[in-house]
């Protein structure tokens, strides 16, 4: 609007006074105007500014929006209407009085008549010519005056600049950042956002079973939480499942965000979903999913080899096991019908070269057969399979695999159980031969062959098996033959060689087994014997011991030569390596060369015989480089048979006598030691002792896994797989079991027990593995539990039989005779239990009606302590059968172990095991175990518990009596131990206070005497440290110096020599005191022990202390 007010002199006053009116009104609406805008500018950006800081809703930004409007309007109405309507005339002309105080009041007066009449005028009392005269006068006094000051110019243009700075601010901010574009348009209520969501992969459709990966774009403000949220399509009422999505690891594009992933794993149904980016948040998107074609049902027919016998069976689930060569029909149905279908074979053991292909899998299509689809194969070996099916809209079946493991047809198993693998016989005596057989599925042929040198093969015996029908097939049988050496009219140069094989009744041909070969010495009638006074090489009767091992070593690559021509293509036992044989064959001919070479010094003659031994190995081993095996054998015979020769010319060098034996039994001891060099006599003993009780653990775990199958369940994968891993591990339980059966033969220490204990466990495995082979789950649980329980009891006996001191196993057979004690007295307090509380039948049947398979409640008594023991855990997780068992066998072991002790003990400990033995009491400790176990049987559990309690008592009286034993062996060990520690301990701490030659003279004197003694007492390992220092100060390679203090100084080893003596006197006198004294559990220290204690004692904490550098 327009502020110009017109010149005063170019109109009447009334005129310009309008004009001033007019302006001052526009003026007020500009100002009110201006005003309006500026709140109007204010409010919209603190609208922005807390939208951009707080991201408001879209309910918050539409309040406030509209109080902004309310605030506006209000302004409008107080500074633009009200101001416009208050600006009259008589308002008017005040301002200008007011602005103008000279004009005093003529201008209102002049405003109120001037646009009267003249009647008007008179009418109010007012002269007509006065106001005339009146306005005349106003005319001349404001001409001079500038009335535009009354309108205010400069304040409305002061408020209109202002009300342009909020504007200013919000285009300035807009155009800088696109995030205050966005506020202000949110602010106006736009639909702007400050992030926007890209999301992958949107509405979808997946295969079940099928995981789906999201993936958010974040575009414009960052968010730092961001969460993906699905629910099932078809439940809309269900919450939604969070998910937080997580940045991806690739980087993204320089300036650009870093996308957000999450992934869902095997969806199954379909789905609903959005993504939640705090104040942000996605559409709601669907993922549809597409059904598998399912597999109904999955049968396998399974018809083994027609030689096997086995019966058709049916394997569901997939996952099977079976016999190579078995026909597998498969039949599967679906829930809808394929347009294609195959089984897809694979075989996991063929691993390409990198870079080849892979191999290319073996495609079985199925074929429909009445609604089903059929496909058979022959099982070769094992690998996996897969169904592959799809229907002509697109369904498919889900991934699959499935196992199948096949088993190779064992080769039958054949071994001696007489004579033992070593054997010495004269010409004319008679041996008995006794093989044992097996196999998975039935003997065809077995026999042993007898060869006298290298002479043609005799059959001793021959044995053919029925192989027509299931019922007379043979799968184990026990052969015997007597062996009667007058018909090869042998002699002591000449040697017996055989083996036992057998065959199965395989349809490609025979498999074949052979023993290795065995071997008989003879030796003349008439041996004379001689003392040995070197020891420790030749033998005293003139045998070298060198010779032997040349011989036995010989006889070792012999049998593999023999093993190795004799073995035809369909033989299942590994082949052996010829390259092997012949480099074994080289470096025995260097050692015999060697031996060749030291015999001949000593006698001073051609020893004939070991050189054409000589020429035979090096002609056995050109023949093996030429593949001439069978050739090579005949060789290597011959070589064998001109060794044995040899030992007739020791045998005549020793019995000669004079310079020459003794020169020969220096060479043969020194031979001896570079063939086998010294090792601890007990090492092999130990190894079977811990390899029978792991064997055992082994056993424990194939029962374990097989006792918790569901033999219902044999479609489920994990038991099909769960029963494939115990057969495996059952085969080579048994293999272990007959490799340690071998070597408990040769074991001097076992006794015959054990042996016996070991073949029976042998079998059981066999048993177990076989039962487990035919699919007898059940037959192969109970063989397998048996055959644990006999091994643990064989590694207790063992561990007993191998006890290099008597007072060791007498220490275990008074453990085991208390442990007994504990466990029959438990026994027999639960059968007074169970017959106090039986039925009135008396029919005391476990759950699965057989009687004697109960298992005992928990009770606090506890298992003894002994090595091999039963553990009270094991202990409660026995049958009563079990149970029975067990504490039989433990009685005869402990029976077994106190004849072992009677016979290599000495003294008085002798006579009282001995004593103990003769009185029968360990005897009808083996029966009143038996009889408690019949009583039992027969369901006389009254009767059962009295003689349990009463063979309780006998047990506890025979455990101490041991006991009694026991300490009376081990006090004088402990006194003698102690004295010669006190002893090192005295000698220790006058090392270093020598001061004469004297002296020192007598100290060396009084350390060959303490050397003297740990030899006489046993300990040579003990004393092997000072020994070695002493035989050096002896030659002077170590002196005795002067000291600055004016005392000797010994050799600095003396004092580890010491020392090492005292730790092994004291590891000994520990063992005795600390394990067996202790042994006494809640007793005090014997009262014959407590001097020898307290002494004991007395030597660590005073002298003992000093010993120790």
């Amino acid at each position: 609007m327009s502020l110009t007010i017109n010149d005063p002199t170019a109109a009447p006053f009334l005129e310009r006074f309008e004009d001033l009116r007019a302006s001052l009104r526009r003026s007020q609406i500009g100002l009110g105007l201006g005003l309006s805008a500026l709140v109007a500018g204010t409010c919209l950006i603190a609208l922005t500014a807390a939208d951009f800081w707080f991201e408001w809703t879209g309910a918050a930004r539409t309040a406030g929006l509209a109080c902004a409007v309310l605030i506006t309007l209000a302004t409008v109405v107080r500074r633009v209407i009200a101001p416009a309507r208050w600006w009259s005339r008589p308002r008017t002309a005040a301002e200008i009085e007011r602005r103008f105080p000279q004009l005093g009041q003529r201008i209102r007066t002049v405003i109120q008549y001037g646009r009267l009449d003249d009647d008007a005028i008179a009418d109010a009392g007012v002269a007509p010519g006065l106001v005339e005269a009146l306005g005349e006068e106003i005319e001349g006094h404001i001409q001079p005056l500038s009335l535009n000051r009354v309108v205010p110019r400069e304040k409305v243009w002061l408020v209109a600049a202002a009300s342009v700075v909020p504007v200013a601010v919000l285009l300035v901010a807009a155009a800088a950042a696109p995030e205050w574009r966005t506020a202000l348009k949110r602010a106006l209520l736009g639909n702007a956002v400050y992030t926007s969501l890209a999301i992958l992969p949107g509405d979808t459709r997946i295969e079940q079973g099928e995981s789906v990966d999201f993936t958010v774009e974040l575009k414009g403000r960052p968010r730092r939480h961001v969460t993906l949220r699905t629910r099932p399509a078809n439940r809309p009422t269900d919450p939604w499942t969070t998910t937080p999505m997580h940045p991806s690891d690739r980087s993204s594009a320089k300036g650009g965000a870093v996308p957000r992933v999450a992934t869902v794993d095997a969806i199954q149904e379909p789905l609903v979903y959005w993504v939640d980016a705090g104040p942000e948040s996605s559409s709601t998107y669907e993922i549809d999913v597409r059904y598998p074609l399912a597999v109904q049902t999955l049968e396998i027919g399974l018809n083994a080899p027609a030689y096997t016998r086995l019966a058709p069976s049916i394997a569901k689930g997939g996952d099977l096991q079976a016999i190579a060569g078995t026909i597998a029909t498969f039949r599967l149905s679906f829930d809808a019908a394929p347009a294609e279908a195959s089984l897809v074979f694979t075989d996991p053991s063929i691993r390409p070269k990198k870079g080849d292909p892979e191999p290319k899998p073996l495609v079985l299509p199925l074929r429909a057969e009445s609604g089903t689809y059929v496909a058979s194969t022959t099982l070769a070996k094992s690998g996996h399979y897969r169904i592959e099916a799809r229907t002509a809209d697109g369904r498919a079946v889900a991934k699959n695999r499935y196992r199948i493991d096949v088993h190779e047809d064992r080769a039958p198993r054949v071994s001696f159980d007489e004579p033992n693998e070593a054997l010495e016989v004269h010409p004319v005596a008679e041996v008995r031969n006794r093989i044992r057989l097996s196999d998975d599925f039935g003997l065809s042929r077995a026999g042993i062959v007898v060869r006298m040198n290298d002479g043609e093969e005799r059959t001793l015996l021959l044995k053919e098996f029925a192989t027509g029908s299931a019922d007379a097939l043979t799968a184990t049988a026990t052969l015997e033959e007597m062996l009667m050496l007058e018909t090869f009219k042998a002699t002591s140069t000449d040697s017996i060689v055989y083996y036992a094989f057998a065959e199965d009744n395989h349809p490609d041909g025979a498999r074949r087994t052979e023993t290795d070969l065995r071997f008989l010495d003879i030796r003349p009638f008439k041996r004379e014997y001689q003392f040995s006074e070197g020891g420790g090489g030749g033998g005293g009767d003139g045998e070298s011991t060198s010779l032997d091992e040349l011989i036995a070593r010989q006889r070792f690559n012999l049998s593999r030569a023999s093993r190795h021509a004799r073995r035809r293509p369909n033989d299942r036992t590994p082949a052996e390596d010829p390259i092997r044989i012949a480099t074994f064959e080289e470096t025995l001919v260097g050692l015999v060369r060697e031996f060749t070479e030291g015999l001949e010094g000593v006698v001073g003659e051609r020893i004939e015989p070991l050189h054409q031994a000589e020429e035979a190995m090096l002609a056995s081993v050109e023949t093996l480089d030429r593949g001439r095996t069978e050739e090579a054998s005949t060789r290597m015979t011959e070589a064998l048979h001109h060794l044995i020769e040899v030992r007739r010319t020791f045998r005549l060098v020793i019995g000669g006598g004079g310079g020459r034996a003794g020169a020969a039994r220096a060479f043969d001891r020194r031979m001896n030691q570079k063939l086998r060099p010294p090792r601890s006599k007990s090492a092999e003993a130990d190894s079977i002792a811990l390899e029978l009780e792991q064997l055992a653990l082994a056993e424990d775990s194939v029962h374990a896994t097989l006792k918790n199958l569901n033999p219902e369940n044999e479609a489920k994968e994990d038991e099909t797989k769960a029963r494939a891993d115990a057969l495996g591990r059952q085969e080579t339980i048994a293999d272990e079991a007959r490799a340690l059966e071998e070597r408990l033969k040769r074991l001097e220490q076992a006794s015959d027990l054990a042996k016996e204990r070991m073949t029976s466990a042998a079998e059981v495995t066999e048993k177990a593995a076989a039962a487990l082979t035919r699919g007898n789950t059940k037959e192969g649980t109970a063989a397998a539990r048996a055959g644990a329980l006999l091994l643990h009891e064989v590694a207790r006996q063992v561990k007993g039989d191998v006890s290099t001191e008597i007072a060791d196993e007498l220490a275990q057979a008074r453990d085991l005779a208390d442990e007994l004690a504990r466990q029959e007295a438990e026994f027999a307090e639960y059968l007074a239990r169970r017959s106090s509380t039986s039925s009135p039948t008396g029919d005391d049947r476990d759950q699965n009606g057989e009687p004697g398979n109960e298992k005992a409640p928990e009770t606090d008594a506890e298992p003894g302590s002994n090595a091999g023991s039963t553990t009270r855990s094991e202990w409660k997780a026995m049958t009563d059968a079990e149970k029975l068992e067990q504490m039989k066998e433990a009685a005869r072991t402990l029976e077994e172990w106190l004849k072992g002790a009677a016979q290599n003990a000495e003294g008085d400990a002798a006579s009282q095991v001995r004593e103990l033995l003769e009185q029968g009491e360990t005897a009808a400790i083996v029966e009143k175990a038996d009889r408690v176990g019949a009583l039992y049987l027969d369901d006389r559990k009254k009767e059962a518990a009295d003689e349990a309690r009463d063979l309780a008592r006998t047990l506890e009286g025979l455990a101490r009596r041991i006991d009694g034993i026991h300490r009376g062996m081990i006090a004088p060990e402990l006194a003698r131990l102690t004295e010669l520690d006190q002893r090192v301990a005295r000698l220790a701490s006058r090392l270093d206070k020598l001061e004469t030659e004297a002296q020192r003279d007598e100290w060396l004197g009084q350390s060959e005497a303490l050397l003297r003694d740990l030899e006489k007492a046993g300990l040579t390992a003990a004393a092997e440290a000072l020994e070695r220092v002493l035989k050096e100060d002896r030659s002077g390679v170590k002196p005795w110096n002067a000291g600055p203090d004016g005392y000797l100084v010994p050799p600095a080893d003396y004092a580890g020599a010491f020392s090492k003596v005292s730790a092994k006197l004291r590891e000994r006198v520990q063992e005795l005191i600390l394990r067996d004294l202790a042994a006494s559990r809640d007793e005090s220290t014997p009262p014959e022990y407590r001097e020898l204690v307290e002494r004991y004692y007395e030597v660590l904490s005073t002298d003992g202390a000093k010993a120790t550098p």
